[in-house]
C-alpha cells in the first residue's frame, strides 16, 4: 500500500493542490481497506 501512495504523491505533487492530493489519498485508502474488509471476512 504505502508505494501505492508514494507514486500517487510523486505524480500529483508538481501540479495538484492540497486538496487534490488529500481527496486522492482518501480515495486510494478507501479501497485498501475496502480490500483488506473482503479478504478478513
Amino acid at each position: 500500500m504505502k508505494w501505492r501512495l508514494n507514486v500517487l504523491l510523486i505524480r500529483y505533487k508538481n501540479n495538484a493542490s492540497d486538496v487534490q492530493i488529500g481527496m486522492l489519498l482518501i480515495r486510494v485508502v478507501g479501497d485498501e481497506v475496502r480490500e483488506w474488509r473482503l479478504n478478513d471476512q
